[in-house]
């Protein structure tokens, strides 16, 4: 996109730029911890408090300074982030803070010749860790979005978690950016903006995950005519095919008798539905008719979850509740 003139100061406009680029790529890095808390053990996490970015799960809690450079990390980049750090475990050694404390340095460039140096040494805390592009993430630390060299390709990767969001109404760009904005204004912590953290009970509704019942039952006819041998609509087996003829009377039967069941009926017509989106598809109607809160089933919203793992999430729901 181009501009019309050029700046008085440009000097001052990099500055800016930077300024800019620096806390653009630290709220694309909590989206991304947004978008893979969803469904996970993650508890909560809250936006620039102690750290640009703290995950609490059920017994740790991970503090995460976000920088971008131009060039590798230095140790002056860091020092006061480690002095911030030691008094951050002190305060978890004391039992000030609950669970175990571990630290995060996530950058667009991976540590200097001097700070590799240290961390070859063991000179810095084994709860220190350093992430960077193209490093292998720790299995502890698989609840944190990997970094990016660039703003481009962490809006690229943030997109590409987004499209792993299962039964979402948003465009996956466009669910990145809502959150983007709206880890921007939890960094205020203006309470009218809804505070710095983001519990994960409330990511279904942010990312508008709708699971709702799209397909009816055809409506009764008015003088509906039972047909000679008509059988019963459940007999206790589990599956069973109804054929006839195309205007046999098939749907009318099945809506006249789903009326008189004793038990909530679905339907779902998977006549025009495509082969991989038959699961979620199945998913989305059963749960919209049967469940009254399903934002509670953390599985069925999981980033990554497959249709056949959220059509499993609601087996094991409904058979916990007795349906």
């Amino acid at each position: 996109m181009s501009v019309d003139y050029p700046t008085l100061d440009e000097a001052q406009e990099k500055r800016i730029a930077a300024v800019h680029g620096g806390f653009l790529y630290q709220h694309l890095f909590a989206v991304g911890c947004l978008l893979k808390a969803n469904g996970s053990d993650v508890s909560h996490l809250v936006i620039e408090r102690d750290e640009d970015v703290e995950i609490a799960l059920a017994d740790t809690r991970i503090y995460v300074q976000v920088k971008t450079r131009v060039e590798p990390l230095v140790p002056s980049d860091l020092n006061t982030a480690f002095d911030r750090f030691q008094q951050l475990r002190d305060q978890h050694t004391q039992g000030q803070r609950h669970g175990t404390a571990v630290f995060v340095v996530a950058s667009n460039q991976p540590p200097g010749p001097k700070l590799s140096a240290s961390i070859e040494r063991k000179e810095l805390a084994d709860d220190v860790h350093f992430i960077y592009p193209g490093q292998a993430m720790p299995t502890e630390l698989a609840c944190l979005p990997a970094c990016q060299p660039d703003l481009a390709r962490m809006v690229a990767d943030c997109v590409r978690l987004a499209e792993m969001v299962p039964h979402g109404v948003l465009v996956p760009e466009s669910l990145v950016w809502k959150l983007a904005g709206k880890v921007q204004a939890a960094a205020t912590g203006r309470e009218d903006l809804g505070g710095y953290t983001f519990h994960t009970k409330m990511l279904p509704a942010l990312f508008e995950q709708i699971l709702t019942q799209l397909q009816r039952l055809p409506a009764l006819e008015a003088n509906y005519l039972p047909q000679i041998d008509e059988p019963e609509l459940i007999n206790g087996e589990r599956i069973r095919i109804i054929c006839g003829f195309s205007g046999a009377g098939k749907t009318s039967w099945c809506a006249q008798a789903a009326i008189r069941s004793p038990e909530p009926c679905v339907y779902f017509n998977a006549r025009e539905t495509a082969g991989p989106a038959l699961a979620r598809s199945l998913t989305r109607e059963i749960t919209g008719a049967v469940v009254d809160s399903p934002h509670e089933i953390n599985e069925l919203f999981a980033t990554g979850a497959s249709g056949i793992d959220s059509l499993n999430a609601l087996d094991r729901h409904l058979e916990a509740q007795g349906a």
